[in-house]
């Protein structure tokens, strides 16, 4: 806390002279970062998996408890994805009747599977939370061990669901297809498409899980005897005793430093709606990236809304946000229209860009009758919007109102492998930040100035029942693959393997390269490799 306290100062100072310079003295609603007794890290209870923290503040005997199970058998694949998935619906399946009593009675729980592992959340009155514990991880941990069982009576309406849940996936939803067609590409270790799981689930044979490795976290107004109960509840049902392991690195795929496009045609043929997912890769996670992403998103989000939504009516959503995959930083824009196709949205989004560029951020430009009214806008813009842009996303990173705020900020912590202390750090980034290096940034991702600019990949969804692909001036012989065939640069490929294998040969960064010259260059092979922050 000390050395927290003397960054927080040393950062108020350098804030007071930023606004000062632009002309705007220090106020009373100026925010202020304290830290206080709900930042601090959790400790280890249970040496390598069991972190805890003791919240008196919150009087109500309260506890939240986090879990996630993880085994190197569930990085095989398609299949092994498939297989976890369904064991926790068939799980779903027969705690439902058991925990009912739990549900009412203000308990709550929740279990899924999540980037090839398990994840469990439980949270309610501390005294009766151990029994719902270990009535949900015992199951749990019984159907993935028995992944493979093939009791078509037992599992029926269970296994029934799952996979009419696959067959729907991506059934009138172009935007997530579009999205889940991204997060494919860049984490093929970690997701995989609906049509591969369901051919998994009849054609492989994974072997099931027989030992987990485990994090967990612990918080609430509870004593030294309630953790070891909890502990022992954990060893019980999963194995682990005191187990610090290296979780396996998570590999993110390169960017080759060009522009990527892949399309594909939406699985319902009476689909109105085009998404289109624009995605920039920044690089290796940084504070100061997550940071100045976060605020061109604040900054960004409602001219562009208003100005395509709004103004232009293209479509439904018009969205954009920072992206965090596994340890690498990006931006994306997202756009879902029944009136354009993917080229018409991109071309309208580009001009709203420049736009933006040049009325709002001030691009400076020869011309002096310009360079005066530019600079006007930015003087405008830094008074006006940009303070108040930094003061609202970091007095959102140290809400805390309740235990499981709390709880959820160290327990993504933990997921993403990042320090408990990120928010705080974050939260004084945004006094070191200037908008010139948001102009920086913006620059860097949209390809406005000089290289190196990012590369760009361009994921997008057709509805075949879209208006405008039936519209005079539209191809007639225009037709777009259903998945898992799909276009990549113009090329078809037949189905998710060969696609993934076109992708990582054409659209990743390879060392020998002769067109890549952009950030992304590296000798280190087409995959970024996250081993996280200590924690």
């Amino acid at each position: 806390k000390d050395n927290q306290v003397s960054a927080n100062e040393s950062a108020a100072t350098l804030w007071t002279q930023f606004r000062r310079s632009t002309g705007k003295e220090e106020t009373d609603e100026e925010f202020i970062i304290v830290p206080r007794e709900v930042d601090a890290s959790p400790f280890e209870f249970a040496p390598g998996y069991l972190l805890c923290k003791r919240l008196p503040r919150f009087e109500r005997p309260l506890a939240q408890i986090r879990l996630r199970l993880f085994s190197p058998v569930m990085l095989q694949g398609a299949g092994a994805l498939a297989h976890c998935e369904r064991a926790v619906a068939r799980s779903l399946e027969i705690i439902a009747e058991q925990a009912y009593a739990a549900t009412t009675a203000d308990l709550h729980y929740s279990v899924h599977s999540s980037e090839a592992s398990v994840i469990l959340k439980f949270g309610g009155w501390s005294e009766p939370l151990p029994r719902l514990l270990d009535l949900v991880l015992k199951e749990t941990v019984t159907q993935l061990q028995h992944w493979g069982d093939k009791d078509l009576t037992k599992y029926a309406a269970a296994d029934d669901k799952y996979c009419r849940a696959l067959r729907n996936a991506w059934f009138v939803d172009s935007a997530k297809q579009a999205r889940d067609m991204r997060l494919i590409l860049l984490c093929p270790e970690l997701r995989a498409s609906p049509t591969a799981k369901l051919l998994a689930l009849s054609s492989e044979d994974v072997s099931a899980p027989k030992e987990f490795l485990v994090d967990a976290l612990m918080h609430g107004n509870v004593d030294e005897s309630y953790g070891e109960t909890v502990k022992a509840i954990i060893e019980q049902h999963t194995g682990s005793r005191d187990l610090s392991y290296d979780r396996p690195p998570v590999r993110v795929a390169r960017l080759a430093s060009r522009e990527i496009r892949i399309i594909q045609g939406s699985i319902d043929d009476e689909c109105p709606t085009t998404a289109l997912e624009m995605y920039w890769q920044l690089g290796p996670d940084d504070a100061a990236l997550r940071v100045a992403t976060e605020l061109l998103e604040s900054i960004l989000e409602e001219p562009l809304y208003d100005r395509l939504r709004t103004q232009e009516q293209l479509g439904y959503t018009c969205s954009c946000g920072s992206r965090w995959t596994a340890g690498v930083v990006g931006f994306g824009i997202r756009l879902v229209s029944d009136k354009a196709s993917p080229e018409k949205l991109q071309e309208r989004l580009r001009v709203f860009l420049s736009d933006f560029r040049q009325n709002v951020l001030g691009l400076i430009d020869h011309d002096k009758s310009s360079k005066k009214r530019n600079i006007t806008n930015f003087a405008d813009f830094v008074q006006n919007d940009f303070l108040d842009h930094c003061k609202g996303l970091a007095l959102g990173k140290l809400e805390q109102e309740s235990i499981s705020d709390v709880t959820d900020k160290d327990w993504t912590a933990v997921l993403d492998r990042l320090p408990f202390s990120t928010s705080i750090v974050e939260a004084i980034a945004l006094r070191y930040i200037t908008p010139q290096a948001l102009c920086s940034t913006f620059d860097r991702i949209f390809g406005f100035g000089p290289p190196p600019h990012a590369p760009c990949l361009i994921t997008a969804t057709v509805g075949r029942g879209a208006p405008w692909l039936s519209a005079p001036h539209a191809a007639s012989s225009t037709e777009y693959p259903v998945p898992p065939r799909a276009l990549l640069d113009g090329t078809l490929y037949p189905d998710d393997t060969s696609l993934l294998a076109a992708f990582q040969q054409y659209g990743c960064n390879t060392p020998d390269d002769e067109n890549n010259n952009g950030d992304n260059k590296t000798e280190e092979g087409p995959f970024f490799e996250w081993r996280g922050s200590s924690l």
